[in-house]
């Protein structure tokens, strides 16, 4: 979050102004769309900030009149400024404190998605218990009129920067997938802001409920050599990590049943959350992915107490890794591009099987579902589809 009161220390009220206006802007980019760290000089990005009265640059370069460069500086007095001035500071704070909570709530549930979620029509299992926290999985069948003989399967895993996040996320992609004839299966895992769990105990959990699928396969009806993890963002890491990274199973469970995927489908996904040795460019985009997942109020983070290359599935590439589809935004800002991209090369350099569709100026989450449509929604699955179809795993016509 941008907004930081120490921006305002020492600063007259006709210095601060502008720079209040603009942090009000910053919650608001946060919560919506934002350019990539230093290139605000971006004829978009300046259409937004002239829709919120705010003035942009109209020096500097690249990009010429209107880029909205360095806009701590070149932010002038149009209509936001001219409300903020209308009424004292301290008036302020309190309804700035409110639009942070706000544009948190927002990124936790911009699409709306309830927890828990009761999802019609769908058969729930408990496929983990932690203490007093029962963990659920959702499964989607294909209609009766689908042939009887197993069936191939994949097991979802939603985003929220292992904070939070809903197992609906990924429901209408199980429903379309059961009507090609998969079982399709959204799973809950443990969350840090819920369950105050790390990254690696969200990995477990990704484990056991693989795990679970294949261990119940001839009860569920689903083949066990044809169960594909697939998730967005941190989501799409724990799939990716079951599928790559050694150890981290539960040791109270039957290590003999695999927890490997053998196959992934991966939207937006985290990738890589070390430093890479000898490459700058990768270290420093991890190094500034990572402050947005630090401790806050009541959380203490995914973060604590973990070595981060262990739960990296770029550090964990080998031979013989699970046949991998990834789908991204090529403007992706919270989980860069070129981090994917890494990914891929390295895999297909070990010779397994990596499929990289970028979708040019897509930022994060651009594949959800949305009720009043989405056609990177029906791009990004009719991709997977293709993928699972190369592998058997489905028919389409």
């Amino acid at each position: 979050m941008a907004l930081n009161p120490d921006s305002l220390t020492d600063r007259t009220d006709e210095k601060a102004l502008p720079t209040l206006a603009y942090e009000m802007a910053h919650v608001w980019q946060k919560t919506h769309d934002k350019p990539p760290a230093g290139r605000y000089h971006d004829r978009q990005w300046a259409g937004k900030m002239k829709s919120l009265g705010l003035q942009p640059s109209t020096t500097g370069a690249p990009g010429g009149k209107d880029t909205g460069q360095s806009p701590l500086h070149h932010c002038r007095r149009p209509l936001l400024i001219e409300v903020i001035r209308s009424k004292p500071m301290k008036v302020w704070w309190p309804i700035i404190a409110l639009v942070s909570l706000c544009s948190l709530g927002a990124s936790a549930q911009e699409e709306g998605l309830p927890y828990s979620p009761q999802m019609r029509d769908a058969k729930v299992e408990v496929y983990k218990t932690i203490g007093d926290v029962k963990l659920n999985l959702y499964m989607f069948n294909p209609p009766e009129s689908a042939p009887a003989a197993t069936r191939a399967a994949i097991v979802f895993f939603f985003g929220g920067a292992w904070r939070g996040g809903s197992p609906a996320q990924f429901e209408a992609q199980c429903r379309h997938l059961a009507s090609l004839g998969m079982v399709a299966i959204t799973v809950d895992y443990r969350v840090s802001s819920r369950h105050h769990s790390t990254i690696a105990d969200s990995v477990r959990d990704a484990k056991s409920a693989i795990r679970f699928v294949r261990d119940n396969a001839l009860r569920l009806g689903i083949d066990p050599q044809r169960i594909a993890a697939g998730g967005g963002s941190a989501g799409g890491h724990i799939a990716a990590a079951a599928g790559g990274i050694p150890g981290l199973d539960e040791p109270s469970e039957n290590q003999a049943i695999s927890s490997i995927p053998n196959a992934l489908v991966l939207f937006n996904s985290v990738v890589l959350l070390a430093p890479v040795a000898g490459d700058k460019e990768l270290t420093q985009v991890v190094t500034q992915e990572l402050p947005s997942l630090a401790p806050k109020s009541g959380d203490q983070g995914p973060l604590q107490g973990v070595d981060l290359a262990s739960v990296s599935p770029w550090h964990h590439v080998s031979k013989n890794d699970p046949p991998t589809i990834i789908l991204h935004g090529k403007a992706d800002t919270t989980v860069p591009y070129l981090t994917v991209e890494a990914f891929a090369k390295k895999m297909r350099a070990l010779g397994n099987r990596c499929e990289l569709s970028g979708f040019d100026g897509q930022n994060h989450g651009f594949f959800n579902y949305r009720p009043d449509g989405n056609k990177y929604y029906d791009e990004t699955l009719g991709k997977a589809e293709e993928f699972l179809a190369s592998l058997g795993y489905l028919k389409i016509n």
